[in-house]
């Protein structure tokens, strides 16, 4: 009999999350953005996600995405801070294990 150990990602569909951001920090140094609690809770230890963020900020130093009260930084795709962030929908890469989330578009 074949075990089978692969990891398979985003079984029900590419969830779309709204980001609302928050007072905490500003839009000019360590921007934080708020998604609703349990966001991740029936997703995969890995995948994407397409999250809508409500403002634009261009001169932050760093960006987090607040979950649950706790901040997990967002990333450039090459794993580096972000200096930019325009509103509208996005693409994130989440890995749960590495508390790590990567925007890719």
């Amino acid at each position: 009999m074949a075990i089978n150990n692969e990891y398979i990602g985003n079984r029900g569909g590419i969830p779309l999350v709204a980001a609302t951001q928050t007072t905490a920090g500003s839009a000019t140094a360590n921007a934080v953005f708020s998604m609703p609690n349990h966001t991740f809770r029936a997703m995969g230890v890995a995948g994407i996600m397409v999250i809508n963020f409500d403002a634009a900020t261009t001169t932050a130093t760093g960006f987090e995405i607040m979950v649950n009260n706790s901040t997990l930084p967002l990333l450039a795709s090459n794993g580096e801070a972000l200096t930019a962030l325009t509103a509208g929908l996005h693409i994130i890469v989440f890995d749960k294990q590495n508390n790590k989330l990567q925007l890719i578009v």
